[in-house]
């Protein structure tokens, strides 16, 4: 079993344009994370293994999109994860 840790951030644009309004507009934005996780390898035999790799995130900033007389349509959320499930072969 083999085990490793990574850290790091984005610089992210996003742009969002609408439709089926009445005033039809484009807004652009930029955003930053953060995001760490760590990595499991686990061998299954001898040129095979397992790997998992939880990670989360974390939005320093989040810009909410919105149509006008009509509230919040999106805010992205504060924190946010995944799960990668694999296998490793060695060739």
């Amino acid at each position: 079993m083999t085990m490793r840790a990574c850290a790091g951030g984005d610089l992210t644009s996003t742009t969002a344009r609408g439709f089926g309004v009445a005033d039809t507009a484009v807004a652009n934005t930029l955003t930053t994370t953060l995001w760490g996780g760590l990595g499991l390898q686990i061998a299954l035999a001898r040129r095979i293994a397992l790997t998992i790799d939880p990670e989360l995130l974390l939005a320093l900033q989040r810009t909410t999109f919105v149509i006008r007389g009509a509230g919040t349509a999106f805010t992205p959320a504060r924190v946010g994860g995944s799960l990668a499930l694999g296998l490793a072969v060695r060739l």
